[in-house]
């Protein structure tokens, strides 16, 4: 026998696998075969061998090819270079010895499921930035520092959040906000140091208090702080002096409307502003209707940071004229999400982020005449036919506007289309149509 072939899908399980001598070749695709307690290696094989604690590992001993379901438990030594976690593993603990950075082993993190990892100090935050996708709190997976174990960190909001609820450090914000989790509990020292673009810093929207720890506010350019609740209104500006920062920073507390959406309100230079903060999650269309609670009808200017976030069931968006920008993440991850409207007809501002993982997402019609990407963002609207250029775009913009990204399209001028609108065809469906001049 000169291999052992595993296909994937076989749903195979063996308590030992012993190799002969005469194997050149393990293949076990998906983790098809789970062995339950230890890999056999012949001593006289040539290509490769097994630990003490039945790992299966190359003949040079650098690589990491198949750990036993039982095991879950491993730390890995400075020289391994690769380690492969099958879909099906125990591994509750895995202390990396490595404490450089650019010589870590390749793994695949994206099988772990509730396990610790620990690695050395100088590359914890880079390390868990990297990786962040894979540490999140639905994950289970946490990542803590060789000298300091009994702390455990994770990521939400592009946060770096400890296992206690304190905010260490912020990887990623929204294009003007930062918006924390609702694992949040409170602001670490210099947490929010390297933002210095988002001047909002908006708390968690279960309305409870959030300590603002000393300097947390350092070396940001944060202005507002945005509150959901008096009494978390009440706690940031006792903490306010203590977090450094700006000296102009103030504390605001949001607004909710009678259809349950939040919003802020402000006016400057005799404008006034609307920004829609965060949509009920049981939403399934928005057209733009905001009501304030003493009946005044809001007129929505720009959708925030993530305000869709959560929003499973919303299926389709139509943004009024007075909708200018479209806020960072705004949509992000609306799995229900099929349309999209900008109703605006001379410029819109769209963040970085605004429609990533909207998998379903059936076209986006915008009226105006100017975008502004932020950040270069080029959303690809597509269907599933072909790959790369070959496939079909239906992000669609006026014919001779401008500032869109390379996967925007819009029709000639003998086309006649100058516009778009969305008709119900009934049984909630929408279409998008395109206008002439006259707007029909």
């Amino acid at each position: 026998m000169q291999a052992i072939d595993i296909n994937a899908g076989e749903g195979l399980e063996a308590d030992i696998l012993e190799i002969p001598d005469t194997v050149m070749s393990v293949k076990n695709q998906d983790g098809s075969l789970r062995v339950n307690n230890k890999y056999i290696v012949d001593k006289d094989n040539q290509w490769y061998a097994s630990t003490e604690d039945g790992i299966l590992m190359d003949k040079e001993e650098t690589e990491i090819l198949g750990i036993p379901y039982k095991i879950k438990k491993i730390s890995v030594p400075e020289n391994i270079t690769k380690v492969s976690v099958g879909e099906e593993n125990q591994l509750k603990e895995l202390i990396f010895e490595e404490t450089d950075l650019d010589h870590l082993p390749q793994i695949t993190l994206q099988n772990l499921q509730n396990c610790h990892v620990t690695v050395d100090e100088n590359i914890l935050e880079t390390f868990l930035k990297e990786n962040r996708t894979f540490f999140t709190a639905a994950s289970g997976n946490t990542v803590s520092s060789a000298q300091n174990r009994d702390v455990s960190y994770f990521v939400e909001n592009g946060g770096m959040i400890s296992t206690d609820g304190t905010l260490r450090k912020v990887f990623t914000a929204g294009n003007t906000s930062v918006v924390l989790s609702d694992y949040v509990k409170s602001v670490g020292k210099s947490a929010l140091a390297n933002v210095a673009d988002a001047s909002i810093l908006q708390l968690p929207q279960t309305g409870r208090k959030v300590t603002l720890e000393k300097d947390c506010l350092a070396g940001s350019g944060i202005q507002i702080i945005r509150c959901f609740s008096e009494k978390q209104d009440d706690e940031a500006l006792k903490d306010l002096e203590q977090a450094g920062g700006r000296d102009d920073i103030t504390v605001e507390l949001a607004s909710v409307s009678k259809e349950g959406y939040y919003y802020s309100m402000s006016e400057k230079d005799g404008v006034q502003k609307a920004i829609l903060i965060s949509a009920p999650s049981d939403i399934t269309s928005f057209d733009g209707t905001v009501t304030a609670e003493d009946g005044t009808p809001i007129s929505i200017t720009e959708i925030g940071d993530q305000a869709f976030v959560g929003c499973n069931d919303l299926v389709w968006a139509d943004l009024p004229e007075s909708v200018t920008k479209i806020g960072g993440q705004a949509f992000l991850n609306c799995k229900g999400l099929e349309g999209i409207l900008i109703e605006n007809k001379e410029q819109i501002t769209i963040g970085d982020h605004a429609f990533d993982g909207c998998d379903v997402m059936r076209f986006i019609g915008s009226n105006a005449m100017q975008a502004v990407m932020e950040n270069d963002y080029d959303p690809m609207v597509t269907d599933s036919y072909g790959s790369g250029n070959n496939r079909n775009n239906f992000f669609y913009c006026p014919t001779g506007s401008a500032g869109y990204g390379s996967h925007a399209i819009q029709f000639s001028d003998a086309s006649g289309v100058e516009g778009y609108t969305l008709v119900d065809i009934g049984e909630g469906s929408m279409m998008l149509y395109g206008l002439d001049s006259d707007g029909t």
